[in-house]
């Protein structure tokens, strides 16, 4: 009887440590793609000021059903209904460069429209980024993509300059 007992103990103990250290185990991690580059082709109308590459294919477009047009620096850019065009002072506190900041939910911004004096002040700003560009009337408005999303690519490639 006493050696069924410590029989029985041993394997409990076994089972125990071996269920143990399975669960310690992670699971292999899943390969990851890394993220595409998502670079919009803008309308010619004007010069551009940094290399475009080519477009990418979006799955789904959304319903771009707003316009937010600026007559100040003269362009235009489309936005859908669940997106809001933000260009008051309390929203724009602490972009200085700031014309209109796209929200789309959540906590940030996801699309920031800025104009800059040079190419040099704007990359001063953004030494590790690639904001789309467009020099408007000696002006550089850059689109920085903040939500990376489709829909955010969609709204950029919509953006073009007033007639």
């Amino acid at each position: 009887m006493k050696k069924v007992v410590v029989f029985l103990i041993v394997v409990l103990c076994a089972g125990g440590i071996y269920f143990f250290v399975s669960g310690m185990r992670t699971p292999p991690a899943e390969p990851t793609s890394p993220e595409p580059t998502i670079t919009p082709t803008l309308p010619p109308e004007t010069e551009t000021v940094r290399k475009e590459e080519p477009s990418r294919v979006i799955e789904k477009d959304p319903v771009l059903a707003n316009t937010y047009i600026n007559i100040e620096y003269g362009f235009e850019i489309q936005y859908p209904d669940n997106c809001d065009a933000l260009d008051d002072e309390t929203n724009l506190y602490g972009w200085p460069k700031g014309i209109v900041l796209l929200h789309c939910g959540g906590q940030a911004y996801d699309i920031a429209v800025e104009a800059w004096d040079s190419l040099e002040e704007y990359q001063q700003k953004y030494p590790n980024e690639d904001p789309y560009v467009k020099k408007i009337n000696g002006k550089y408005i850059t689109l920085s993509d903040m939500g990376k999303t489709d829909t955010t690519y969609e709204i950029i490639t919509t953006f073009s300059i007033l007639d």
